[in-house]
């Protein structure tokens, strides 16, 4: 198995014993890239170039750093959406062998990039209070094993220094999968799955896997607010680019 350097003290002394290899072509990779991916690989990874600040999906380079023409005319729920990189291949069969079986390397690997990205371009100019993992139903909880949301979050919170929030957010509802429903369904399908409790501060990070449509970041954040966040920031470490023609 290969290991990230910034895993827990039992991954760290693991990284330390045992040369790491790339994750994608198996080749070595050297100890001072910190990272369990090699500079080819990493170069090549999908990403969505350009993106646009609110939504994360991608504009012309002509057009970066400018809100998307559909963000301004419907603003999604949520403040700003950062990506590590884009849900295409290899990335989405990378993620969900590691949704699947829990041990696979590569959650690690796209946190680290995730945390590398927002060190340089979030982080510096606009800080949250806390960091708040996308919560799952307890059930899929146990058949899984482990929440891949919470296990960014902690990731992340380490790595920026910032707290994470694991109980102030909860799934009540064990709502069917979203994979195959339309954006319609997709909102229908989250009414109500959600709770809130607690106080929470007013500027958080929402973070999850992967985003596809929003439905369930949306439908977070918009409870989020009603319980007195004032803004609300989504991380992830994939976003489902735009779907053209």
């Amino acid at each position: 198995m290969v290991y990230n350097a910034s895993g827990t003290l039992t991954e760290r002394l693991l990284f330390t014993l045992i040369p790491p290899h790339c994750l994608l072509c198996q080749a070595a990779v050297n100890r001072e890239r910190q990272l369990d991916l090699c500079a080819g690989c990493e170069r090549d990874l999908p990403r969505i170039d350009w993106p646009c600040p609110r939504c994360g999906l991608a504009l012309t380079e002509s057009e970066y750093s400018l809100t998307c023409g559909a963000c301004l005319k419907n603003p999604p729920a949520w403040n700003r959406c950062s990506s590590a990189v884009a849900y295409a291949e290899p990335v989405n069969r990378l993620v969900l062998q590691w949704k699947q079986r829990g041990h696979s390397p590569a959650g690690r690997v796209f946190t680290r990039l995730l945390a590398r990205q927002l060190a340089m371009q979030v982080i510096p100019m606009d800080r949250p209070d806390a960091i708040l993992p996308v919560p799952q139903h307890w059930q899929r909880h146990w058949r899984r094993g482990f929440n891949p949301a919470a296990s960014i979050a902690r990731q992340l919170g380490r790595e920026l220094g910032l707290p994470v929030l694991g109980r102030q957010l909860q799934r009540v509802q064990a709502t069917p999968a979203q994979q195959g429903l339309t954006a319609r369904q997709r909102r229908r399908n989250l009414k109500g799955a959600f709770t809130v409790s607690g106080t929470l501060p007013a500027h958080v990070a929402l973070v999850d896997d992967v985003v596809t449509t929003g439905s369930t970041a949306s439908e977070i954040c918009r409870l989020l607010k009603k319980h007195g966040v004032e803004r609300v920031d989504v991380w992830c470490l994939a976003r489902t680019p735009k779907q053209h023609g």
